[in-house]
């Protein structure tokens, strides 16, 4: 049976993807867009007391894991909370679809990248810090990496452009060999053991 703050959590992401409505699911997301869904995203994360730790349970000796939260029926938007409870250090990626992240709890330190004109390496750009109040977007052309070294947990909203049960290739920068790599986008995405 649903808990009561279960049934407030699915309520508020109704809210949420009923705002957002208007910028997803289209080939022209702008940063326009992106700032309105950074917006809703902020408001969404305020609700910290909608995404209990023991909703969210560790899978096991995983470093992270991404729980679904909401995915619309064009498979075109998708809302997960993920948390962090090890050191991670992702490589310079992009997502192949726009993305945006809110902080919940904790930081993650978000590393962005402009390319190389003359060998598309991506070079250190802004660092941010997603912190609870925080909120960052990306575009698909836009490159990043995440950082993670506690304190944990570290707990966000990530939200892309399309779902990651069918995300497709992920572009990852290989420093070693100094060129882009295509990836399928591995991810596994679990629920909440409350909803």
């Amino acid at each position: 049976m649903p808990s009561r703050i279960a049934n407030a959590r699915s309520a508020e992401v109704r809210t949420f993807s009923e705002t957002v409505d208007p910028f997803v699911g289209t080939a022209d997301t702008s940063r326009d867009s992106l700032r309105s869904i950074e917006a809703a995203m902020k408001v969404l994360a305020a609700h910290t007391e909608l995404f209990p730790a023991e909703h969210f349970q560790r899978p096991g000796s995983e470093p992270g894991a991404l729980f679904e939260l909401w995915v619309n029926e064009a498979g075109t938007a998708a809302l997960y909370y993920n948390v962090i409870w090890d050191d991670i250090d992702s490589p310079a990626h992009r997502h192949g679809t726009w993305a945006a992240i809110a902080g919940l709890e904790s930081v993650e330190p978000n590393q962005t990248y402009r390319l190389d004109p003359e060998t598309d390496a991506p070079i250190p750009a802004e660092r941010i810090e997603v912190t609870p109040g925080i909120a960052v977007s990306m575009l698909p052309t836009d490159v990043h990496s995440i950082h993670v070294h506690g304190p944990f947990p570290v707990r966000t909203l990530h939200f892309y452009g399309r779902s990651l049960a069918t995300a497709g290739l992920r572009e990852l920068y290989d420093p070693d060999l100094k060129k882009w790599e295509t990836y399928p986008a591995q991810v596994t995405v679990l629920q909440p053991s409350v909803v």
